[in-house]
């Protein structure tokens, strides 16, 4: 068994207690021995001593059976040692008749009821609270919130998902408190927050450190912590790991480095090693509290939840565009709310935006309906970009506990997440998965893998690749492969990709490809790309220069290929080149020669138009005459070359 974690509730108990002392001038007892066995009884939870707490209260009682406030602290301290059958026993007897503040002790029930997942008998509570004396303005509206929430999770109870959650195990599962999942993006590693206890003079603290385990041969290995300089004496949480795996977005709180109260982190992967943490500062980190960041797949944005003013209320859910330089420097570009339809007035937190890059998973202590504390939530983004559909996982993903941290897999159909209470035995944080129903998927996406290097010698090349919608050539990705050549990309799959590859010193290398339903994890897109260096008579194929059928009118997808090529020419200004066009042996030699001909000049008109002058470009078509495959109906066949005639 884990050490029980009772820090929330502690703070909760201390003001009642606090309130309590406050009004003990209105209590509702005339015994001078029941007031003072109270009083003992406050001062003794308030320096922890449960169990002579326990006993003061009891004597109370005993003096005076109708003593109302000494059933209130009586039913504070079950709380404190999350005996929630003996609460609310206690607070039943406390609306006897004689009693006095049933009102109050009614609502107090309630929420005991509620917070324990006890929705019909809660729901009953609120409706005689209601059936009663006019309870006032406030309370009647107090009242009718809770009876909605109480028939939430009635309903979501009657009607659960097909699948429940399942326990993680030892080896992700450690004896402490576990939470906050994060995966790279193939499912290779797993990084968690444990809640660590450590002795000190006075009794025991408790910090928080990352665990990392990895998966061989479909197991998960026993979680390590992942040391120095990441782990510190401190508290690190919260984190994200970007879809390669190389990059730790974290949250800290009170550090030298920090902005303010709680700061979001980045640490880079070095080989095995981990880089000490950098606070990237403003716009992200302000003096108000920032955690819990995700990476969208791209690499380009974060989304956070924060305190800072302009939100909606409590924490907000935001965004904020950023870019990391090959030095590690970060800059920023817009930030923004995710709005109304996310945020309210109380708490969003835990968000995860999945690598398709329109689906949302946050948890919100009560601004939306919800089963009781945090709950999980999925939204759609729009094609304004404004996010919609927010709907509640529903139970058993969700309880009357805390549920944060939920995650999805690449291949869309596991989540991920922490919950406190899914083991009915201990108040346990532990790490669970869950099989979704297709409702609560987001858009399957697999990765793009692979290497990098000379044609010539093999030696690895660190260049810089573009990853376009071949339909519209809209750019979805840029980055660069790292010092060993080797790149990772996260990929919707169902999507037509142009890839476009550069390298100082070198020709651009060109590819298009379909990333079918059938692509998944245990099957990702491997491409091994070699570089060819700027020499005469190299020749490139353009991929991605693309018309319709029988046609010589260039396609939108085409100018980001015919840009590269554009700023090929301009870097080496002494270049000359041939552009050629070919076709398969549909048709006649005679029309093909003419096809392929006007597609090569259509090449040319566009450089052309870009300042290139045409002394260093000629345009050639050769229909059908060099086949690049023997089928000579074969796609790879129509295709436009440059040839590099001279430098």
């Amino acid at each position: 068994m884990k050490r029980g974690w009772k820090i929330a509730t502690l703070f909760c108990v201390m003001c009642l207690l606090q309130n309590a002392l406050m009004a003990q001038v209105l209590l509702s007892t005339q015994s001078k021995k029941a007031k003072k066995h109270y009083t003992t009884a406050l001062s003794l939870f308030r320096q922890g001593n449960i169990g002579e707490a326990m006993v003061a209260v009891d004597k109370a009682i005993k003096k005076d059976g109708l003593f109302t406030e000494a059933y209130w602290l009586k039913s504070d301290i079950y709380l404190y040692n999350n005996n929630w059958q003996k609460q609310v026993e206690t607070l039943r007897l406390a609306t006897r008749p004689g009693m006095m503040s049933v009102l109050q002790t009614r609502l107090k029930l309630g929420q005991s009821l509620y917070g324990n997942g006890q929705y019909a008998e809660a729901l009953e509570v609120y409706q005689t609270i209601l059936s009663g004396k006019s309870p006032g303005e406030k309370i009647i509206e107090f009242t009718n919130d809770k009876i909605k929430r109480c028939e939430f999770g009635i309903r979501m109870k009657a009607n659960p998902l097909p699948n429940k959650p399942v326990h993680l195990g030892e080896a992700i599962n450690t004896k402490n408190h576990d939470y906050w999942p994060s995966l790279r993006g193939d499912e290779t590693e797993m990084v968690t927050t444990v809640l660590l206890p450590e002795k000190v003079a006075n009794g025991i603290r408790y910090q928080e450190d990352f665990y990392i385990s990895r998966k061989k041969n479909g197991e998960w290995s026993p979680a390590i912590a992942i040391g120095k300089p990441v782990n510190t004496e401190n508290n690190e949480g919260a984190q994200c790991l970007s879809p390669d795996g190389k990059v730790l977005f974290f949250t800290a709180c009170n550090r030298f480095e920090g902005s303010g109260s709680c700061d979001i982190f980045i640490s880079f992967k070095d080989g095995v090693n981990w880089s000490y943490p950098m606070n990237p500062g403003a716009p992200l980190n302000t003096e108000s509290w920032e955690g819990h960041p995700s990476v969208s797949a791209d690499g380009k944005t974060l989304f956070f939840s924060s305190e800072r003013p302009g939100g909606k209320g409590g924490r907000d859910l935001w965004q904020i565009n950023f870019n990391i330089d090959k030095g590690r420097k970060v800059t920023f570009g817009a930030l923004s709310n995710l709005g109304d339809s996310i945020n309210t007035s109380l708490n969003e937190i835990s968000p995860f935006i999945h690598s398709d890059g329109k689906t949302l998973y946050f948890s919100s202590d009560g601004g939306h309906l919800g089963m009781g504390k945090n709950d999980i939530f999925i939204a759609r983004m729009q094609a304004d970009s404004t996010w919609a559909g927010v709907r509640n996982l529903g139970y058993p993903v969700n309880t009357h506990h805390d549920e944060i941290g939920f995650i999805v897999n690449a291949g869309a159909t596991i989540g991920y997440f922490s919950s406190e209470g899914m083991d009915q035995l201990s108040d346990d944080k532990d790490i669970y998965s869950v099989e979704l129903p297709r409702e609560l998927q987001p858009s399957p996406v697999t990765y793009l893998t692979g290497k990098i290097f000379d044609e010539f010698s093999g030696q690895p090349l660190s260049a810089a690749f573009e990853l376009f919608d071949l339909e519209n050539g809209r750019l979805l990705q840029s980055t660069s492969a790292d010092g060993k050549g080797e790149f990772f990309m996260m990929l919707p799959t169902g999507m037509s990709y142009a890839l476009n590859v550069k390298h100082a010193g070198y020709l651009f290398y060109s590819d298009q490809f379909l990333i079918g339903e059938n692509f998944s994890l245990d099957s990702p897109f491997v491409k091994q790309i070699p570089l060819k260096e700027i020499k005469t008579e190299q020749v490139i194929v353009l991929k991605n220069i693309l018309f319709d059928f029988d046609s010589w009118k260039l396609k939108d997808g085409s100018f980001a290929e015919l840009q590269n090529l554009t700023t090929l020419m301009r870097q080496n200004p002494g270049m000359k080149i041939e552009v050629s066009g070919h076709t398969d042996a549909t048709g006649t030699k005679e029309h093909n020669a003419m096809l392929s001909e006007k597609r090569a000049m259509a090449v040319v008109a566009y450089l052309k138009e870009q300042g290139i002058g045409l002394d260093r470009m000629t345009a050639v078509g050769f229909g059908s005459e060099r086949l690049l495959v023997p089928d000579p109906m074969a796609a790879e066949n129509r295709r436009t070359e440059f040839r590099v005639v001279a430098l």
